[in-house]
């Protein structure tokens, strides 16, 4: 070591450098081996961040995912929700009554069809009106289930 020392003065002062510009060439070499040892530092950190870059790209793109599917199961259900409640204001607001209508508007009842629909305004033309809802189970096929399903739904004014 003490040979290495004397080798590096015997060439400093061959080169008749002055000792200022043998401060400024020392402190350039220790600033030169400073920023290498930064940089070997700064790369391995830019590797290990690319890495987590990645892992966490990926959970992104999952959530991501995972959030517009549940938008569209909840917009979808919405849609659905509003659907029914567009038809159930429908069916609410329809109220027939079995004493004038015809047979279209008879047809717009649950479980009643043209023949139906037909045998309520024969019977009604036989009988009279009628005074009763119950009476609908006089006319040929209408029985409990099907005056259950369409009794909301009928008025006798």
């Amino acid at each position: 070591m003490k040979k290495l020392k004397r080798d590096f003065f015997f060439w400093i002062e061959k080169l008749q450098i002055t000792r200022k510009e043998r401060i400024v060439i020392s402190g350039l070499v220790i600033l030169v081996l400073i920023m290498t040892g930064l940089s070997a530092f700064i790369n391995d950190q830019y590797q290990e961040n690319t890495e987590n870059y990645e892992a966490i790209l990926k959970e992104f793109e999952e959530k991501s995912i995972a959030i517009k599917n549940k938008a569209e199961k909840e917009e979808s259900e919405l849609e659905r929700k509003t659907e029914t409640e567009k038809t159930n204001s429908s069916l609410s607001n329809l109220k027939v009554n079995i004493n004038t209508a015809g047979i279209e508007e008879l047809q717009q009842l649950k479980g009643i069809g043209a023949t139906y629909a037909q045998r309520i305004i024969d019977y009604r033309k036989e009988n009279g009106e009628f005074k009763e809802i119950e009476e609908l189970l006089k006319v040929k096929g209408i029985g409990e289930k099907r005056l259950q399903d369409i009794k909301a739904f009928i008025i006798l004014k």
